[in-house]
């Protein structure tokens, strides 16, 4: 007997109940709009989120999205983590303004689409299912990434266990100063790749016990970070 059919809504309804909730705002002028932790989820980006005309931050978490379509076109951070994110397709219609992007706990297994979007300086992307080195080759083609989390893919549980993760993150992005929450000092050029014995140290930044603890945000460290949402 197939299961119960959970019920879901666009994301065309939540911009409608966000509308009778706020008379005395209008969606086209707004700069923050919050549409987390939907009842029933939202489950479709539909093509209302394109017409948040002042729209800068985006948050859309926690709910059952599988795909992005629709974005504001002046958005500079989109806080999307914990739904069902398995690409991130289409993000490149972001790629002019985008400076932040919050997609933890999703199942994306590349980065691949990200590249076009240079201006993007924070990536958090804990719990996914990045699993190749060639991945992160990828980011570093983004010439102003300097905060990145990537606690929980698969492809930091196997470096961490050959001790080697700090080192092969820190060579590949070159202008990272933050990584999981921890703020980076002694940066070097990465050439040193055996263990802990080179490159960059972390510092002993107060971001560090929560971004490692998989806090239920996309944001690991509040001391260093904007407050999740």
């Amino acid at each position: 007997m197939p299961g119960k059919k959970v019920p879901t809504m666009t994301a065309n309804q939540a911009l409608q109940a966000w509308a009778q909730a706020h008379p005395d705002q209008r969606l086209e002028e707004v700069e923050e709009i919050y549409l987390q932790f939907q009842t029933p989820p939202i489950k479709v980006m539909s093509d209302k989120l394109a017409q948040l005309a002042n729209c800068k931050k985006l948050s859309i978490s926690t709910n059952n999205i599988e795909e992005i379509s629709f974005l504001p076109p002046r958005i500079e951070i989109l806080a999307i983590g914990r739904n069902m994110l398995k690409r991130l397709d289409k993000i490149d219609r972001a790629a002019a303004t985008l400076q932040q992007l919050w997609m933890s706990y999703n199942n994306v297994k590349t980065f691949a689409p990200l590249i076009a979007c240079k201006r993007l300086r924070v990536l958090y992307a804990a719990h996914n299912n990045i699993d190749k080195l060639s991945e992160i080759d990828r980011l570093g083609q983004l010439p102003n990434l300097e905060d990145i989390v990537l606690i929980g893919n698969p492809i930091y549980n196997d470096l961490q266990k050959k001790g080697t993760y700090e080192n092969e993150i820190i060579k590949r992005l070159k202008k990272l100063q933050v990584l999981d929450g921890k703020a980076l000092t002694g940066l070097s050029n990465g050439d040193d790749d055996k263990g802990q014995g080179g490159g960059a140290t972390t510092g002993n930044a107060t971001g560090n016990a929560t971004a490692q603890s998989g806090n239920a945000s996309e944001n690991p460290s509040r001391s260093q970070s904007p407050q999740p949402d």
